[in-house]
């Protein structure tokens, strides 16, 4: 069972830092800090009243998430665009290998990105997790890379040029 009460206890109650929490409670530093910030986002405030058993506090937290994962999971082709601009956080570097093995030949995935292929297990930060998801994603893909400008670039240059610039 996922120790969320006591997460949360441990921060507002006893005041210890993210660190003594997750050596305390056993778990990743990456957990208790989601915890927390889905705590956070989920406007849940300690000390938490009666009506808030686990399963009340699992779904308040991870419930609407799941959800969101199933649904995707359903979806035939998934575009994501822009793939990797940014290095991803924890969270999303789960919730993305959830989204790839659930999808994983079953659903077709395309991917655009101004990275390149090899640049993104750097993007993607935790070495297991990003060979999880790029074994997913790139060895039964068919790859198509671009060269040259871009076509925005080009759009620009044909509208100076017809402006009389």
């Amino acid at each position: 069972m996922r120790k969320i009460k006591e997460v949360l206890r441990l921060k507002f109650e006893v005041g210890l830092g993210l660190r003594q929490i997750a050596r305390s409670c056993s778990i990743g530093l990456g957990t208790a800090h989601e915890y927390l910030e889905r705590a956070d986002a989920a406007k849940i405030t300690w000390p938490l009243g009666a009506e808030w058993d686990d399963d009340r506090l699992e779904a308040a937290l991870f419930g609407s998430l799941r959800n969101l994962l199933a649904r995707v999971s359903r979806i035939d082709v998934l575009v994501i665009d822009d793939w990797a601009m940014a290095p991803l956080s924890e969270p999303e570097r789960r919730d993305f290998w959830e989204i790839c093995e659930d999808r994983y030949q079953v659903r077709s995935t395309i991917l655009t990105s101004q990275l390149p292929v090899a640049r993104w297990h750097e993007q993607i930060g935790e070495p297991a997790l990003a060979d999880g998801i790029l074994d997913r994603l790139v060895h039964n893909a068919h790859r198509i890379e671009m060269r040259g400008d871009s076509m925005r670039k080009n759009r620009g240059k044909a509208s100076a040029s017809s402006n009389g610039d």
